[in-house]
């Protein structure tokens, strides 16, 4: 019989909205949000990307240091002759690989999760991901409000995936 490695999930739900809309909604962006455009889709869109972007994988993985983690560092034999561009670049990709931003539909809410053998460090990437986004972004244009219960962030039960 073959072994495998489990895969644990760590998955968090964050609420993305724009600070006091009201206020900066005419009745025509209003009418476009319930027609499944406007400008309220596009900064929802815009929020998915940032989630997803290499600039906040490279915040994560510094915040945690995970370049020395065995899931991303980057081996000897594979950064020859290699720049410390390319080699963060490749850290960034093993990152994303292991990322899922899924929105939910119809709602401002988006369900962020990672992967990894590590169930550890699957965890603390999604709060460290949490944590980092607000703070990343103008207070005038986002809150990000993640749900705790008890003070502590949402992740599912460790699943093995096969």
């Amino acid at each position: 019989t073959f072994l495998r490695t489990p895969i644990y999930r760590s998955m968090a739900k964050l609420q993305i909205t724009q600070d006091n809309p009201g206020s900066q909604v005419s009745l025509d962006d209003k009418l476009s949000t319930l027609t499944g455009g406007g400008p309220l889709e596009d900064f929802k869109q815009t929020q998915y990307g940032i989630l997803q972007s290499r600039s906040l994988a490279l915040r994560v993985i510094k915040a945690l240091n995970l370049q020395e983690h065995p899931d991303f560092k980057v081996e000897p034999k594979e950064n020859s002759g290699k720049s410390q561009t390319q080699i963060a670049n490749m850290m960034k990709d093993r990152f994303l690989a292991k990322l899922e931003v899924s929105p939910a539909r119809d709602s401002s809410l988006v369900e962020v999760s990672f992967q990894s053998p590590d169930k550890v460090m699957a965890q603390k990437v999604v709060n460290a991901i949490a944590v980092i986004v607000p703070h990343g972004q103008s207070s005038a244009k986002i809150i990000v409000f993640l749900y705790r219960p008890r003070d502590t962030i949402t992740t599912l039960p460790p699943q093995l995936f096969v």
